[in-house]
């Protein structure tokens, strides 16, 4: 399925005097242009399953107006960095962008300005919050780019104003981190299927939110093979439709799963090796997606 990445980024970025929403938000050491980044928190009582939203903002403490590549935000781990309890780092949950073309997009700081980098940050769609406790984010930094000249090609900032090709272009530094209580509360099906099977997913195998709606995604590429398993929860009362390449392989306390397999050449293989099944790449891998998610097989 093909999407833009520039959903995940703000469709345009406000530049506005400087107000602290969260006064003990704390911005992060500047870089030697004099850029400094924070992330604020939109949402009080954080809870499992709910949203959990930030904005990160930029400000030039420097003399000159500083530019900067944002279009890798697209990423999460681009975005945040979430901590558990101060020891554990939280996996990335969200659909895998692989094949996904992100867009440049330049955002210009003027000295003394905030500038908001990214303005409806969800930590809990992007990463695996599935426990109450005590959790930090912050911003990990991003490594600045030069944008790319094509010459009789202007290029426009995020405000539609033209950039010099003298422009000085910077990375984003590390922001300050921000400590959060996170409550109890249901998980929503598909983050509830990726704790039961992040105990038997092979290490290297990516394990995140698929976009359809209460599904979850497993996949590895390897030099000659690509796999994708979907899969999905749903209603067994609710009449919904079977997706092309999905079969039912049972009941759980979620609700009906449904699985899809793909198996492919990899990127630039030839063809994937012959007769090559899911049991080659995974063994036993059906048993253990059942046992993991506690699915009784139909009659």
């Amino acid at each position: 399925m093909t999407l833009s990445c520039r959903l995940k980024l703000c469709a345009c970025a406000m530049v506005f005097a400087a107000t602290l929403t969260h006064a003990e938000t704390e911005w992060g050491p500047p870089n030697k242009e004099g850029l400094t980044t924070r992330v604020v928190p939109l949402l009080e009582s954080p809870q499992v399953g709910k949203q959990l939203t930030f904005r990160l903002e930029g400000k030039n403490i420097g003399k000159e107006t500083v530019y900067a590549d944002i279009q890798n935000l697209a990423h999460a781990e681009s975005t945040l960095e979430v901590t558990y309890e101060k020891e554990r780092k939280v996996p990335v949950i969200s659909a895998t962008l692989a094949g996904c073309e992100t867009l440049q997009d330049v955002l210009r700081f003027p000295p003394g300005m905030v500038v908001v980098i990214a303005g409806g940050i969800d930590a809990a769609e992007e990463f695996e919050l599935s426990m109450a406790g005590s959790y930090q984010f912050r911003h990990p930094g991003l490594p600045g780019e030069l944008p790319m000249m094509e010459e009789g090609l202007r290029i426009l900032d995020s405000e539609g104003l033209p950039v010099n090709s003298k422009a000085t272009f910077t990375n984003l530094p590390p922001s300050g981190q921000v400590t959060l209580e996170v409550a109890e509360g249901p998980l929503p099906p598909d983050l509830a299927m990726i704790t039961k099977l992040r105990p038997v997913v092979p290490k290297g195998w990516h394990l995140g939110r698929h976009w359809i709606a209460g599904g979850v995604q497993i996949g590895k590429q390897n030099q000659g093979t690509s796999v994708v398993i979907d899969l999905v929860v749903v209603d067994p009362k609710a009449g919904v439709a079977m997706e092309e390449g999905h079969r039912k392989i049972g009941r759980s306390k979620l609700g009906e799963i449904r699985m899809g397999i793909k198996i492919r050449p990899a990127e630039g293989a030839a063809q994937a090796p012959r007769k090559t099944t899911l049991d080659d790449l995974w063994p036993d891998a059906l048993r253990l997606i059942r046992a993991a998610l506690g699915i009784s097989l139909e009659a």
